[in-house]
């Protein structure tokens, strides 16, 4: 009977060890800042998609694009990479074509959807306007 109450403190003593450790003085703090704009595509508004914002370390942020171009979000502080996608939610496809083979449309060049897209923002504390306009 001892030895399994012993065997069993040790057991609670190691897993509180282990998340004793997590989120520790030496986890990194994200601050975040409020990121608003427009994302257009040769001068005109795209209408939907996502723009993702990427910091060097941790979960990508996303907003949803609005029909004017709009986007609003809660950034972290600190350089972001940025990519944008923006295509049909549901393909169509033609009487002698099979649904599963037709690729969505996108609205804007698919570079932009990658992390070569070579956007980029540095987020700021406070409120941050972020346009893009694509070409």
């Amino acid at each position: 009977m001892c030895m399994q109450r012993w065997g069993s403190a040790l057991f609670v003593g190691l897993l509180l060890g282990l998340f004793s450790g997590c989120g520790g003085d030496d986890a990194p703090v994200r601050e975040y800042a409020d990121v608003a704009g427009k994302v257009t595509y040769n001068g005109e508004a795209v209408k939907r998609g996502k723009v993702m914002f990427q910091p060097p370390s941790g979960e990508v942020v996303v907003a949803d694009i609005q029909p004017d171009g709009t986007y609003s979000m809660k950034g972290v502080i600190g350089p972001n990479d940025v990519t944008i996608i923006s295509r049909d939610e549901v393909p169509t496809a033609g009487p002698d074509e099979p649904i599963s083979r037709i690729e969505p449309k996108s609205d804007i060049p698919l570079k932009y959807g990658t992390p070569e897209s070579g956007l980029t923002f540095e987020v700021k504390p406070g409120t941050n306007t972020a346009d893009f306009d694509l070409q």
